[in-house]
């Protein structure tokens, strides 16, 4: 189980984002993007900048916190669990800037997306709930401005 540590709330306004340590699982540290969960603002240069050094790991730990807000702790259990899916997928240290909609439609179409450990295929609403969690961490980037466009397949690419 998480546990919060203290941390000091992010300036107000379009400060430069930093990682800072916020949950502590398993025993190992966990960072977020200070400011993500800021409401976005407009897009520069230096947001540009700054979401090359933005990585999945970053996206997830700062996605999860904002989920702190809003979701049931049974809601942010699972959608850490879908994450932790992803990262293993696409790699944790991957950056945001690196990531195309080629590469997430790989993700939701992969074995690990459709199919259980023993090979059956997943149930539909399983599967799509694995996609709609990494979906919604991506347009929660966007839209606090981590990242210019979020990297999404177009629908009709997806096979089911």
């Amino acid at each position: 189980m998480a546990k919060k540590q203290s941390t000091k709330a992010a300036p107000k306004g379009g400060g430069k984002k930093k990682a800072k340590t916020a949950d502590v699982q398993g025993g190992e540290a966990v960072t977020q993007v200070e400011g993500a969960s800021e409401a976005p603002s407009e897009t520069t240069d230096a947001a540009a900048t700054n979401a090359k050094a933005v990585t999945l790991a970053d996206l997830s730990a700062g996605y999860l916190t904002h989920l702190n807000e809003t979701a049931s702790p049974g809601t942010r259990m699972s959608y850490g669990l879908e994450m932790a899916t992803a990262l293993d997928e696409l790699g944790a240290e991957t950056l945001l800037s690196a990531l195309t909609p080629e590469r997430v439609l790989e993700f939701f179409v992969s074995e690990r997306v459709t199919r259980t450990k023993t090979g059956v295929e997943k149930a539909p609403p399983t599967i799509a709930k694995t996609r709609r969690v990494l979906r919604q961490a991506l347009v929660w980037a966007q839209e606090t401005g981590l990242i210019e466009k979020a990297p999404l397949p177009e629908n009709s690419a997806l096979p089911y």
